[in-house]
């Protein structure tokens, strides 16, 4: 690759892994799912304001895989800001390893959504 087209590539995947990381971002704090708002009718070991689904199991594959898309997308944010002053080599094996981050990242949100519908 060239240097152009190495430039490119990290452009374009820290703007994928900043959409990833604010859709992972804004899921956690909007949990799918219905609140217990009633402070009449609250289902034993369930708190008021809990979602409901929050004791199941799909809930917390969500919560794990949101998660860790979030990491990975952050972390691939923070590693790429300086890179584009690397040298060729090194930012083509950079590129290589942050592509497969990008594509777990993908699946994570994938499996986490899945999990949820």
């Amino acid at each position: 690759m060239h240097e152009e087209g190495l430039n490119n590539a990290i452009n374009s995947t820290t703007v994928v892994a900043v959409l990833i990381a604010t859709v992972t971002f804004a899921a956690i704090f909007t949990i799918p799912g219905q609140y217990t708002d009633d402070p009449k009718n609250i289902p034993p070991g369930v708190s008021l304001g809990e979602a409901k689904v929050a004791a199941q199991a799909p809930f917390t594959i969500f919560f794990v895989f949101d998660s860790l898309a979030l990491f990975i997308s952050l972390a691939i944010v923070v590693v790429q800001t300086p890179v584009v002053v690397v040298e060729r080599k090194a930012k083509r094996q950079m590129v290589a390893v942050i592509n497969k981050l990008m594509w777990l990242a993908c699946v994570l949100v994938s499996v986490a959504f899945l999990a949820m519908s």
